[in-house]
């Protein structure tokens, strides 16, 4: 089959093409695609922290960790030790950090009006819609596969456990009925 057919090769491309687009705007404001990323999660969530950051980046804390220090020698970031739990890194913007963040989402907004003009409301809504159907279809295929993979551990523990003793089924069930006389 060629690719210009295949679902996931459109939406690869274009999601590359965002991403090309957003690394482009970050590089203006001496930023890295992470940092912009980090900067777009702490203004969604004041609360956050380094820990959480890289789990939902799939990054180490580390890594995370040192671009958080970046963005806070560039005055974008502030980070608080948090009075509780010594080894919880609270991040926030600063007001430096919320107009860069202002000025970028502004460019995105441009961006993204100029690209919708393209299109009628009825297919952006469509569009929309199946995105998120495909979202979700991988989401449950994902869970599907995790399900499957466990049940097969599972299964290849029994059998291992059989192999070396194979009379332990037995001896339960034997077990189980002296109990009941």
């Amino acid at each position: 089959m060629h690719t210009r057919y295949l679902v996931g090769h459109h939406i690869g491309r274009t999601a590359r093409s965002f991403q090309e687009f957003f690394i482009r705007e970050l590089k203006t404001h001496h930023l890295s695609f992470e940092q912009g990323v980090i900067l777009f999660m702490i203004e969604e969530n004041s609360k956050i922290h380094i820990s959480h950051i890289a789990r939902e980046l799939r990054k180490d804390k580390a890594t995370i960790s040192r671009e958080a220090n970046s963005l806070v020698s560039k005055g974008l970031l502030c980070k608080r030790q948090d009075s509780r739990d010594k080894r919880t890194i609270s991040l926030s913007l600063t007001a430096s950090g919320t107009m860069a963040l202002d000025l970028i989402k502004d460019k995105f907004k441009k961006f993204e009006s100029l690209l919708l003009a393209r299109f009628t409301q009825d297919e952006i809504r469509t569009f929309s819609k199946v995105l998120e159907d495909i979202h979700l279809a991988i989401k449950e295929g994902l869970q599907e596969e995790i399900q499957e993979k466990i049940q097969e551990e599972t299964e290849g523990e029994m059998q291992e456990i059989e192999e070396y003793a194979p009379n332990a089924r037995d001896e339960d069930s034997t077990y189980e009925a002296h109990k009941v006389l």
